[in-house]
């Protein structure tokens, strides 16, 4: 049976080949080897800071014993043979981080009649990069895959590049990371190990995060429960669900942390920025449960008998306005009890009005002048100008009646007054001791309110400066010869 063409030619081309050694006529020659990358896909491991790459490893070179006249085969001028029959460069990466026992795709290798080689394995790699996470989730990447002959050095196998760039008409599209610009750069480097240089070839791979999905996930809960902590300042001061609030919104940003903290690699070079803006929240919710606390406290002041200091009293008037609250000052608040105080000392007088027994129309008249007390003092209609007249008068009154028979008035006349002092003492007490609660009631209101607005501005500043200012300061500088990476 007569051979093939293609037998003939590999049968010539294996008689006396070795693969053990470099395919040169004279050892001082070096083989050049042309190293370039075609991307399929890719992926990035944060947890373990490694970029994963399935890739094309395009090699090519000049193999002086695979040479051949086509004329004597008519006319074929490139074969494929299988990769195990023929000398392989030793190309690894060096920023591997498997055990390298795998080995490459067995492929065939296309030789032409001149001696070129072009081996393009399907290879993936799985390359150390360090993760920068200081900018996440906005953060731009740039990871490398440094390729070079283990046992080579420039003098026997000299390694250049085949493009200026990764090859990414096969590429296809990573949905977390965007792949924004490669760059391949060549590097010799002096090793101790041995005199002559060796030369590697780096890959560089700049990547941009797509923020879409944190943005959803994260980023928009964590900004709900931040306004949703405005409502603890909304509830009124003696609402104890204004801290259970705070605690729940303090748990959900604590399951948030955690949640960031499964996917960030376990360093403390950086911290990333939405673990300073959850970390920046939890603070500000925790100084929102304080303020509950002190809110509540000063709130339940208003249940004792002390009265509000001057100072404090003074301060939230003033604060009061500032916040848009009504709140009376001081002098006003005391207005009604001081207004109290004077109408006894104008009424009670003004009971000795006649020496005569007390007839049942002159105690009518008494029990009438009694309710229009308890009126006047329950509805605070009482002037002060009108007061004072009348305290003039009851002066007068009482020299004319001091004059006549003190034996027989006082004796109609105790009663009287014991009934409407006690009446009057004990409607003084009830104001001041309303007036007293109040007081505490409307400060822990406007001690609400400005703590209020300072959680607000907290907050704002916080979620402003940490996702909008900051994220725009990641500039990452590119160098001149970064090629922009356009996939169809």
């Amino acid at each position: 049976m007569t051979d093939t063409d293609e037998q003939r030619l590999l049968r010539s081309l294996m008689t006396n080949y070795e693969k053990a050694v470099r395919p040169v006529m004279k050892a001082s020659d070096p083989i050049t080897l042309k190293i370039g990358l075609t991307m399929n896909q890719i992926d990035v491991v944060e947890k373990n800071q490694v970029l994963s790459a399935l890739v094309w490893l395009d090699q090519e070179w000049s193999d002086e014993k695979l040479v051949w006249n086509p004329k004597d085969y008519n006319n074929l001028e490139v074969i494929r043979i299988p990769c195990s029959l023929i000398w392989l460069p030793d190309i690894v990466l060096y920023n591997s981080v498997e055990d390298m026992k795998g080995g490459y795709m067995q492929a065939l290798a296309m030789v032409s009649h001149t001696g070129n080689v072009f081996w393009p394995p399907i290879v993936k790699f799985n390359g150390a990069c360090e993760i920068t996470i200081k900018y996440f989730p906005f953060d731009d990447q740039q990871c490398k895959l440094k390729l070079g002959t283990w046992s080579y050095d420039v003098y026997q196998v000299n390694l250049t590049k085949r493009r200026n760039g990764i090859d990414l008409k096969n590429y296809q599209e990573n949905g977390e990371w965007k792949l924004t610009h490669t760059k391949v750069v060549r590097n010799e480097v002096r090793y101790a190990c041995c005199d002559a240089p060796q030369i590697d070839i780096t890959f560089y791979v700049y990547m941009q995060r797509r923020t879409l999905y944190y943005t959803y996930n994260i980023i928009i809960p964590c900004v709900m429960l931040s306004i949703l902590t405005l409502l603890c300042f909304w509830m009124k001061p003696d609402s104890g669900e204004k801290i259970s609030l705070g605690l729940t919104i303090l748990l959900a940003f604590s399951v948030f942390m955690l949640l960031i903290a499964e996917d960030m690699p376990s360093t403390s070079v950086n911290v990333p920025i939405i673990g300073i803006y959850i970390s920046s929240s939890m603070c500000i919710t925790a100084f929102s449960v304080i303020v509950g606390v002190i809110v509540a406290n000063v709130n339940h002041q208003a249940d004792g008998d002390r009265q509000v200091p001057y100072w404090v009293h003074r301060i939230c008037y003033t604060l009061s306005k500032v916040t848009c609250l009504k709140m009376p000052s001081y002098e006003e608040r005391h207005y009604n009890i001081k207004m109290l105080a004077l109408r006894s000392q104008v009424v009670l007088p003004s009971a000795i009005v006649s020496k005569r027994k007390p007839s049942s129309r002159r105690r009518k008249s008494v029990a009438n002048r009694t309710e229009e007390l308890r009126n006047e003092v329950r509805n605070g209609s009482f002037n002060l100008a009108e007061a004072h007249l009348a305290q003039a008068e009851n002066r007068k009154l009482n020299e004319r009646t001091s004059k006549g028979n003190e034996e027989e008035s006082s004796g109609e006349v105790d009663p009287l007054l014991q009934r409407l002092h006690s009446i009057v003492q004990h409607q003084e007490e009830l104001l001041q001791k309303q007036n007293t609660t109040e007081d505490w009631h409307l400060v822990a209101i406007v001690i609400d309110r400005c703590l209020f607005w300072l959680y607000l501005l907290m907050m704002l500043s916080t979620t402003v400066g940490c996702l909008v200012i900051f994220p725009l300061t990641n500039d990452v500088e590119l160098d001149d010869d970064v090629i922009p990476a356009t996939s169809p």
